[in-house]
């Protein structure tokens, strides 16, 4: 089956990576550079363009050899992700942490991404909020975060439209917490709206 000229579809790059989890760390493949991924992935056909995921895969020392890396072979990004979840300040949340200095960082982190979208030409930028929620009942204070969150996607919403880069919330119900503020597509849709 032919997929639709006009129709354009990427792959997050994780997938090409060992896939590592809980159970094993190192991951059930065998490790592969970026530049692998890349070389891999433009092997299949349809596969048009990639998902970076900010500090994993780009970050703002490497951004001009991955925007290479990608050229060399024939594709584009199509979306970098905000890196909200993998540092241990973000351990009790990003933009809804009770540390100011981890609320200060995830927006530097935001607004990092969105420089890098930029000079990698994707014109989006994918915000999720994973570390943002709770485990436990009465953990967080939910009126406070849920303000925290609005205000956080307000700041990244004009700094990307400054910028020329369009903002995507990404929702999920769990996972990193066992419950996430940004849990469903109603609530993704409902920041949206408060910001306007």
């Amino acid at each position: 089956m032919k997929i639709r000229e006009e129709v354009q579809y990427g792959s997050t790059i994780a997938l090409w990576s060992g896939c590592g989890d809980r159970f094993l760390s190192q991951g059930y493949k065998k490790p592969t550079s970026f530049s692998e991924k890349i070389e891999l992935m433009s092997k299949i056909e349809d596969i048009k363009g990639v998902d970076l995921y900010g500090d994993w895969d780009v970050n703002p020392e490497n951004v001009d050899e991955v925007k290479k890396v990608l050229d060399d072979n024939g594709l584009k990004t199509f979306i970098v992700t905000a890196d909200l979840n993998s540092l241990p300040e973000f351990g009790r949340g990003s933009v809804t942490s009770p540390s100011e200095t981890s609320r200060e960082l995830s927006l530097e982190k935001i607004n990092d991404a969105i420089e890098m979208a930029v000079k990698l030409e994707c014109g989006m930028v994918n915000i999720w909020y994973g570390q943002d929620g709770y485990d436990y009942s009465f953990q967080s204070d939910f009126l406070w975060a849920w303000q925290n969150l609005i205000e956080a996607t307000k700041k990244a919403a004009k700094y990307a439209k400054d910028k020329g880069i369009k903002i995507a919330l990404e929702y999920k119900p769990r996972e990193p917490r066992t419950h996430i503020f940004t849990a469903s597509a109603a609530k993704a849709l409902l920041i949206i709206k408060e910001v306007g």
